[in-house]
């Protein structure tokens, strides 16, 4: 994926201000672009993520409630089987 920002001078010295300020706390030397792309790109993108997930989560979690309980407790156990596969 390709993004092409066009900033304004007063964006451009807001990002240059917020980058420097990002650099000092953490003590590293970020440009204004690797500062947009890892820390407002890359944290909305992870957001974005979690969010997915936690949908698709509850959307199984509903799904699954109105399966008899032997049908949920199977499910259940077969889940835990996918994550913590026994070696």
């Amino acid at each position: 994926m390709t993004l092409e920002f066009n900033l304004t001078d007063e964006e451009t010295d807001a990002l240059a201000i917020k980058t420097a300020a990002f650099n000092a706390s953490l003590q590293v030397s970020f440009t204004p672009t690797q500062y947009l792309i890892e820390e407002v790109i890359g944290s909305a993108v992870k957001q974005m993520v979690s969010e997915a997930y936690n949908a698709a989560v509850q959307r199984l979690g509903v799904t699954a409630s109105g399966l008899p309980y032997a049908a949920r407790k199977a499910l259940i156990a077969q889940v835990e089987a996918a994550v913590n596969p026994q070696p």
